[in-house]
């Protein structure tokens, strides 16, 4: 065994370990948005680096062909992995059990076909056309003759490696100040294997025929551990922003109403539903002044001057058909040269017109026979004594004086309570 041949097997070695450390601690915090994903990753690294070790050592074509075939159940796991675990870290994976199912069940399809063509070759040489003439020797890797299946394997993997960096990268953008050492790390680590991988799937000669992906991924499972351990890179997961965006959304009290440049509802939340008795479903594609019985809204207009609105109160019926009273700020949609819909938030303030009307009441009525008192008096004869200096107006005015004549004799006789009754 050469010196160069025991320092790939070594390094190799190292990569798998590496690796397997860092699927074990990212196992522990699994709870993590994109955890199990990138735990999945690591692990089909290791089981790579495994397979690698095994398929060097090998002195048989038949035991060379058995880690060979091992290998892709690891590799081919790689990239839609780690595209996964990206979507999940920056809040980008769907929500919904059935869109999450469905793109993971998508991204599985290749991978599963790829190995399905592995083990049935030679009766299937998609994937492998042949096997070399002469038997691999010890310390050699398996060089086989690709087939039409795998240059399309091999770009749908770096795509997905791609498309998951790239949206690790945008979204470092947004969190320039948290994420940076964090996700730039991560992106390096898969960054070393992509390259190593694009050098022997072009048969880069300085490496003999020798694929050094599992020995670069040494070097990645030690920045995957670094990132986890040193720059708590699952301990900062973006994607808490967007489930906190969805949370307010569907909890907040207040009700949220979004529609397009033609008032046309495009999505309301739960509070929503609640006020104005419809669902999401329902109330999709009405017209906006028909969930409010006609009643025309003022919308800001279409310059951002005219953002800043007061709130409109107008009267709604749930329902059960009770009346409500609800408060309405209308917010403008879209860039400054155009309106592209408005975001209308909702609030019930029946209680508080109750109260309202309540505070009223006390201030201008006694409270024992409900007639206006003195107050009430006075503003009345001064908005009428006003009116009187228009034309139209009347010119008569009367005021009346009514009072209970012997009115002591029958609280003294029967009690003040009796009295109260009277009045």
């Amino acid at each position: 065994m050469t010196g160069w041949l025991l320092t790939y097997i070594v390094l190799t070695a190292l990569a798998g370990l590496g690796s397997l450390t860092a699927a074990v601690l990212i196992w522990r915090r699994r709870r993590v948005p994109g955890a199990w994903h990138l735990g999945v990753m690591m692990a089909s690294c290791a089981l790579w680096c495994l397979c690698a070790v095994g398929e060097l050592l090998a002195t048989t074509t038949m035991h060379t062909l058995f880690w060979a075939k091992l290998s892709y159940f690891a590799i081919v796991a790689i990239g839609p992995s780690w595209l996964l675990f990206c979507l999940s870290y920056t809040g980008r994976l769907p929500t919904a059990p059935r869109s999450r199912a469905w793109l993971q069940g998508s991204l599985a399809v290749v991978p599963a076909l790829t190995v399905f063509f592995i083990y049935l070759w030679p009766q299937v040489r998609l994937m492998w056309s042949s096997l070399p003439l002469s038997p691999p020797r010890f310390g050699q890797p398996l060089l086989m003759e690709h087939g039409p299946w795998f240059p399309l394997w091999v770009g749908f993997s770096y795509l997905a490696l791609l498309l998951g960096s790239s949206f690790l990268l945008y979204t470092v953008l947004r969190y320039v100040k948290i994420l940076t050492a964090q996700a730039l790390t991560l992106v390096l680590a898969i960054a070393l294997p992509l390259l190593t991988s694009l050098a022997y799937v072009f048969e880069y000669r300085a490496l003999r025929g020798l694929d050094i992906t599992a020995p670069a991924l040494a070097i990645s499972g030690a920045l995957v551990i670094f990132a986890i351990k040193r720059l708590e890179a699952l301990d900062v997961s973006p994607a808490v922003v967007p489930e906190a965006h969805a949370t307010l959304w569907e909890d907040m009290r207040d009700g949220v109403v979004i529609v397009d440049h033609h008032l046309r509802v495009l999505s309301a939340n739960h509070a929503a539903e609640a006020l104005l008795a419809g669902t999401e479903e329902t109330l999709a594609g009405r017209q906006l002044n028909g969930l409010f019985g006609g009643a025309q809204l003022p919308l800001p207009g279409e310059e951002p001057a005219f953002d800043d609105l007061t709130p409109s109160e107008i009267i709604v019926h749930d329902a059960s058909g009770t009346e409500r009273y609800l408060e309405i700020l209308a917010s403008r949609l879209g860039g400054e040269d155009h309106v592209g819909g408005y975001a209308l938030v909702m609030r019930d303030i029946t209680r508080r017109k109750q109260l309202e009307e309540e505070l009223r009441s006390r201030v201008w009525h006694y409270e024992l026979t409900g007639l206006p008192n003195r107050g009430a008096l006075r503003e009345e004869l001064a908005r009428a004594l006003r009116g009187r200096k228009s034309k139209s107006a009347s010119p008569q005015l009367a005021v009346f004086l009514i009072s209970f004549a012997h009115f002591r004799e029958i609280n003294g006789t029967f009690g003040h309570e009796a009295g109260d009754k009277l009045l």
